[in-house]
């Protein structure tokens, strides 16, 4: 097929205009407009857990643990002023999937147990909803804890993630990441 070069004239002429208007493609991402008021981000999401992930992995219950140790993801417990029915559980889950993604070798993730009779009973027939064949037990809940308080001008965050023992309650790992949000 010949292209008459009148007609790649034209489509050169329409590329320079795209290029010479700033095609941004970033604009409208939260993660990356600065002055983005009112909240924690996609930037936030990623700085904590992209930090924490290694923090816990270098524990001695996990880093320098000769077994494999099991995990439930119990979410995040919102405490955010004015968002209290914001789901948040999203923190956590890019957490284990990071520890998951990275740490493989020493740890593995179990489902909640009210989850998979759930799921057990939808996908496998099992009227009674009753566990089938559940052979790992959890060693930790991991979990997070946030909240927030707000001023005349900003709002300042704190988010803190938590690895507790499931049979003694013991905290054997905790991070914290703080940041501050000018409101609207």
């Amino acid at each position: 097929m010949r292209i008459s070069a009148r007609m790649a004239g034209w489509v050169l002429a329409a590329g320079l205009a795209v290029m010479a208007a700033g095609c941004d493609t970033h604009k409208g991402r939260p993660d990356i407009d600065a002055d983005m008021p009112g909240g924690l981000t996609a930037k936030d999401l990623r700085t904590m857990t992209d930090q924490m992930a290694p923090e816990v992995l270098k524990i001695a219950e996990v880093g320098g643990n000769s077994n494999r140790i099991t995990i439930v993801v119990k979410g995040v417990r919102n405490g955010l002023e004015g968002q209290r029915t914001r789901d948040l559980d999203i923190y956590v889950m890019r957490l284990a999937g990071l520890l998951n993604q990275y740490g493989r070798d020493r740890v593995a993730f179990i489902e909640e147990s009210r989850t998979l009779r759930q799921m057990q009973a939808e996908e496998l027939g099992n009227p009674t909803g009753t566990a089938v064949d559940q052979k790992m037990v959890p060693q930790y809940f991991l979990y997070g804890e946030f909240n927030s308080m707000r001023g005349p001008k900003s709002t300042y965050f704190n988010c803190t993630f938590k690895l507790t023992n499931a049979t003694s309650g013991v905290e054997v790992w905790s991070g914290m990441y703080d940041t501050s949000t000018w409101n609207h």
